[in-house]
């Protein structure tokens, strides 16, 4: 299978169509693109693939400064209500991790 021609049909594609199926299809083609040149790099065939490039083609921008302050107040808060307070980062995580153990699901087979 010729992988790069592959990729380029898709984005030929992209450019065909308008709205959301030519924005998703774009955006297909970049996720692909990207993980492609990552194989390729993996395999010692390929240049360096930039973290920048991989984070926006996962998530459709640039890398930004995370700013996680709201969201571990709003975990602290919903564990308190679930009966798990945490003051601490270490009692958050701990926290964090054994509302999630009891939410396990076993695999199959």
């Amino acid at each position: 299978m010729d992988v790069p021609r592959a990729i380029r049909e898709v984005s030929a594609a992209a450019r065909q169509l308008s709205g959301l199926r030519g924005a998703y299809l774009d955006g297909l083609a970049l996720a692909l693109q990207v993980m492609f040149d990552l194989a390729l790099e993996g395999l010692g065939n390929g240049a360096p693939v930039a973290y920048e490039r991989c984070v926006e083609a996962s998530i459709g921008r640039p890398p930004s400064p995370s700013r996680p302050e709201e969201k571990r107040a709003r975990v602290t808060d919903l564990l308190g209500r679930a009966g798990r307070r945490a003051a601490t980062s270490a009692e958050l995580l701990g926290a964090v991790d054994a509302w999630r153990g009891e939410r396990l699901v076993p695999r199959l087979g």
